[in-house]
């Protein structure tokens, strides 16, 4: 047989090599050749064209490595094994083509053309074959090739590939591992105190319990043995349709649960558990049954607290270490004008201003320590780019080990309580400058009228009345909302008690005009004044006598001007006074100057005329 082999070979036309008709028999008939380090097909030497014809027609994958190089001549066998790297394969050194199982190859190669014929059974090459590298199992002989001169010249590979074999023989091993763990899963859970295993009839009749279960719900073994325990003794009334439900699942798939419900111990105490089970074929129904408890009580402050959370008006934000936004509630929502879906994911600094965006890095340096940060005030900003200044209450999140994974932030807006805040301090100041201009007010009234009076009596009584006077003005400021007082006020203050109620002593006609606080204050002091002396010496110290008060405002040049007239009628004859009294000096002194307009006093025979023209404040 092999003589005839040989002998064929030997008389086959060099050109027409390799014979056959199969794929790769054309492939290496039309191959450039030339361009391979062995050269061109017709001179190639008997030994390696003897090879090629060898394992052409051959059903195992096997390939030729010829020359220094290793060049590739495979057949359709080991084509198929190629995958991707075939055709370009063909003629390549097979280092080239092979680089990820070089380093397992050459020290074989190495072995082989020193003469050894090199076999593996089952052996692991980690291979490329499709762009992905993957395990493939091989079973694999390694020969020597010799040339005409008996020179070893090559390698041939003979191949199997058993990684199907292997992979279901792994794929079995990992099953039967697996089962033998969930066994042994199974085995400790059913040791441990945390599942009660329950074993049920057909008519939901308990016939056996393992001792977690009894230990937990108090139900003895001879409360099973007498068979009159059922799951509905055990069940509070609203929740018999669940179970029943359940177990009608049951009868439909042989399944039930997982299913949560309060059960019954046997003092009556209840407990929230967790239900799954299955019908064992046998008549017999199994059902697992863990305590829960814990996790409802959990679940309920949980959902207490993200009520709160919800309904609090703060701003209440939860971050990672890394400053990832992890929560948002809704006063954060309002806050900050982002909804949560906008947000979360997204890092803490959208919501710093690019001038404090130093805070966020030493903030987070304080909770990996573990430290709070307590009422931090500080200026974020809202989704319109709009500031707002808030106080900030962080304090580090901490899981179940204790380790700080992030934080929580409660931010509060302040600019009410800064607006109150600069409100009150200017309230402090408008007190402090109104304290120091009464002082300077009833200093004043003080030195004239001990200058101007007679005696002490006298002293006393004018000073007692033009303080009391002054009290009511200022009772008058602090009593209005906006500041200042308004003309009609501060007059019905001083001559209300000399009004008969018909309109006929006092009149006043005019629109509302409110003067600023130093003004009202100076108006006020002279509107006294003038009361007094129409009380004592002029229209209102006769019962005819009456006093007329007008006033009006005009537009001068974008400005307002106050126009007031006082006039007394009904009174004695009046007579202009050989010296001036306090009122005198107020009017002229004090109001001109305070007023920043002109007074125009005229003692005519009928009454005293008073006449002021004062600029008033911009609206």
């Amino acid at each position: 047989m092999n003589r005839a082999r040989t002998t064929i070979l030997a008389d086959i036309d060099r050109t027409d090599s390799p014979p056959g008709t199969g794929e790769m028999a054309g492939r290496i008939r039309t191959h450039d050749w030339a361009a391979t380090p062995l050269g061109p097909l017709e001179t190639w030497p008997q030994s390696l064209r003897s090879a090629v014809d060898l394992i052409l027609p051959n059903g195992l994958p096997m390939i030729v490595l010829w020359g220094p190089e290793l060049i590739q001549i495979y057949n359709e066998g080991y084509a198929r094994i190629m995958g991707l790297k075939h055709p370009a394969g063909l003629g390549q050194p097979t280092r080239d083509c092979w680089p990820e199982v070089w380093h397992i190859n050459e020290p074989i190669y190495e072995r082989v053309r020193a003469g050894e014929t090199v076999t593996f059974d089952d052996a692991l090459y980690p291979l490329s074959r499709s762009g992905v590298l993957e395990d493939v199992w091989f079973t694999l002989s390694y020969s020597p090739l010799r040339d005409d001169s008996g020179v070893i010249a090559g390698v041939l590979v003979t191949l199997f590939e058993t990684t199907a074999r292997h992979v279901a023989q792994r794929q079995r091993d990992e099953a039967a591992g697996a089962l033998q763990m969930s066994e042994e899963r199974l085995r400790r859970v059913l040791e441990t105190d945390a599942v009660g295993v329950l074993l049920f009839n057909h008519e939901g009749t308990l016939i056996d319990a393992n001792e977690v279960f009894l230990r937990k719900t108090g139900w003895a073994r001879e409360d099973i043995e007498s068979g009159h325990l059922d799951w509905r003794r055990m069940t509070p009334a609203e929740w018999v349709a669940v179970s029943e439900a359940q177990m009608d699942v049951l009868r439909q798939t042989g399944h039930l649960g997982p299913y949560e419900k309060e059960y019954l111990y046997k003092d009556g105490r209840r407990s929230w558990m967790l239900f799954a089970g299955r019908d064992l074929g046998d008549g017999t129904i199994v059902e697992f049954a863990v305590d829960i408890s814990a996790r409802k009580e959990a679940e309920q402050a949980e959902q207490r607290l993200a009520a709160i959370i919800e309904s609090s008006d703060d701003a209440i934000i939860s971050k990672d270490l890394d400053g990832v936004i992890t929560s948002w509630n809704r006063g954060a929502e309002r806050l900050f004008g982002y909804q949560a879906e906008e947000v979360i994911g997204r890092p803490i600094t959208i919501l710093i201003p690019e001038d404090r965006q130093d805070e966020e890095p030493k903030i987070l340096e304080r909770l990996r320590r573990g430290e709070h940060v307590d009422h931090f005030e500080t200026v974020r900003q809202r989704k319109d780019g709009s500031p707002v200044e808030i106080s900030l209450t962080i304090s580090p999140i901490r899981n179940q080990q204790g380790r700080i994974i992030g934080a929580s932030k409660i931010a509060r807006d302040i600019a009410e309580r800064k607006r109150l805040e600069e409100q009150l301090l200017l309230v402090n100041r408008e007190l402090h400058h109104r304290v120091k201009n009464t002082l300077a007010t009833v200093q004043a009234v003080v030195a004239s009228t001990a200058r101007r009076a007679q005696t002490i009596a006298e002293f006393q009584q004018a000073v007692t009345e033009r303080i009391t006077s002054l009290a009511k003005t200022h009772t008058l400021l602090i009593e209005k909302e906006h500041g200042g007082a308004s003309i009609q006020d501060i007059l019905n203050a001083e001559l209300a008690p000399y009004d008969d109620g018909t309109g006929g002593r006092v009149r006043l006609t005019g629109p509302d005009v409110r003067l600023p606080t130093e003004m009202a204050v100076a108006f006020g002091m002279a509107v006294h004044e003038l009361t007094t002396n129409a009380a004592k010496y002029g229209g209102l110290s006769l019962p005819s006598g009456r006093i007329e008060v007008t006033w009006s405002l005009e537009a001068q040049a974008g400005r307002r001007r106050l126009n007031l007239a006082w006039q007394e009628q009904g009174g004695p004859t009046v007579e202009e006074p050989k010296r001036q009294g306090f009122g005198s000096v107020l009017l002229h002194r004090a109001l001109g100057r305070q007023l920043g307009g002109e007074v125009e006093t005229t003692f005519a025979p009928d009454g005293l005329q008073v006449r002021i023209s004062a600029g008033l404040p911009a609206l």
